[in-house]
């Protein structure tokens, strides 16, 4: 029982740098597809990334988020600031 646990242990391990990874690259993949789809398919992997049990997956998908959302205002609204919010 005990090396079935390690062995589930060892794979998560390796598996939260692929989310890691994805986390860190959310800012670019937003940049490829029209908003109505990042709406749609990337927003919710970004909200699941955010509330990872890995504090490194969460800290790079709020940066995705934040970057994500700093760059939407200034588009869509140049006056637009965070105070009115």
């Amino acid at each position: 029982m005990k090396s079935l646990e390690l062995c589930e242990q060892a794979e998560d391990a390796t598996i939260w740098r692929n989310r890691h990874g994805l986390a860190t690259q959310l800012t670019a993949l937003c940049q490829l597809y029209v908003p109505e789809d990042v709406f749609q398919f990337l927003c919710p992997l970004a909200l699941e990334l955010g509330s990872d049990m890995v504090a490194a997956v969460r800290h790079a998908a709020a940066e995705a988020v934040g970057q994500r959302l700093e760059a939407g205002l200034g588009k869509t609204d140049a006056g637009l600031r965070l105070e009115r919010w």
